[in-house]
């Protein structure tokens, strides 16, 4: 069982580490000048669907592919200047949408992280 906290533990970390990307791809995107954002679409466009490409052949769920599309829309509108789709509101996605998401995301998932360890934790010491 401790296997199971273990990965239960370093799934956390990847999740930190996802949502600390998050927070840095709008930062940088927001930085580059107009030409730059075009440039920068043009190649982020075909490596997406270079990933797309490799993800036929890859076993892998159906969350992972829904969550990958998400995130390509999310991004892709920042590149535009537009909002994030699905966003409420008239707050632009450079202004407030990945900060918001990734609150969330955070809350959630701090929260998950826990119940899991706490889980694993019960498992290897079942009380008698």
């Amino acid at each position: 069982m401790k296997n199971l906290q273990e990965a239960t533990e370093r799934i956390c970390e990847l999740k930190g580490s996802q949502i600390a990307l998050e927070a840095l791809v709008p930062a940088l995107i927001e930085g580059l000048s107009a030409a730059s954002r075009a440039k920068w679409l043009v190649s982020f466009d075909e490596h997406a669907e270079a990933a797309r490409t490799a993800m036929l052949y890859a076993d892998i769920s159906d969350l992972v592919l829904a969550s990958f599309e998400r995130d390509v829309a999310r991004n892709r509108a920042l590149f535009l200047g537009l909002a994030a789709p699905g966003a409420a509101g008239a707050v632009p996605a450079a202004a407030g949408t990945p900060l918001i998401t990734t609150n969330r995301r955070w809350v959630y998932i701090r929260r998950a992280c826990a119940r899991a360890v706490a889980a694993a934790t019960r498992a290897m010491n079942p009380r008698d």
